[in-house]
C-alpha cells in the first residue's frame, strides 16, 4: 500500500472541488513514489534511521534523525540505496554506527554491507549471496549473525566480500 501524496485533502478520490474533479498530478516515476517499508533499523547512537522497502527494485532509505543530526549538521540528507533487486527483509547498524547491513528477501538472495563516509554518504563495501530464508540480522563486533529457518549463520566480512564462517 503506502500513501498517495498527490490526492486532494480529505478526499480519497481527489473529487472535492465545486466543479467536479480536481486535476491530479502524477509522480515522475516509480522512484518518486512512497513505498511500503518492510523493516526498520535505528543506529545505536540514534543518529540514523533506516527503512527497507518491499517489492521490485526496493530502496534502503537512510534518514538522519532530526533530533540528533540536524541541529549539529544542517547538511545532513536522506540517502536512498538501490542495490537490491527484490524486497529487503531485515537490516541492522553496526555498534560503531559506521556500517549498515541489509538482507534481501529469498528472491533477492543478497546480503549487503554499506559504510558511511561523510563526503560520499553511504556506499556499498561488500556483498554476498545466500540460499536460506533469513528472518533477522545482528552485529557482533565485525561479524554479522543471521538467523532464519533451521539455521544460525555467522558471516565475516572484509572490503568487497562477505562469507559465511560458521553454520548451525
Amino acid at each position: 500500500m503506502g500513501f498517495d501524496v498527490h490526492r486532494a485533502p480529505n478526499s480519497p478520490s481527489g473529487q472535492n472541488s465545486p466543479g467536479g474533479t480536481l486535476p491530479r498530478t502524477r509522480s515522475k516515476g516509480a522512484k518518486d513514489r512512497i513505498r511500503v517499508l518492510n523493516c526498520v533499523a535505528l543506529s545505536p547512537d540514534q543518529s540514523w534511521i533506516a527503512g527497507g522497502e518491499k517489492g521490485y527494485a526496493p530502496r534502503v532509505v537512510i534518514f538522519p534523525n532530526p533530533q540528533i543530526q540536524w541541529p549539529k549538521n544542517a547538511n545532513a540528507k536522506v540517502h536512498a540505496l538501490t542495490e537490491h533487486s527484490d524486497g529487503i527483509r531485515c537490516m541492522a547498524f553496526s555498534p560503531c554506527n559506521q556500517f549498515l547491513v541489509s538482507v534481501g528477501t529469498v528472491h533477492d538472495q543478497c546480503i549487503i554491507v554499506y559504510k558511511y563516509s561523510g563526503k560520499n554518504g553511504w556506499i556499498k563495501v561488500a556483498a554476498a549471496k545466500f540460499k536460506d530464508i533469513i528472518d533477522a540480522v545482528v552485529w557482533c563486533k565485525r561479524r554479522i549473525v543471521t538467523v532464519g529457518r533451521r539455521h544460525l549463520r555467522v558471516w565475516e566480512w572484509h572490503e568487497n566480500s562477505v562469507h559465511s564462517i560458521l553454520v548451525f
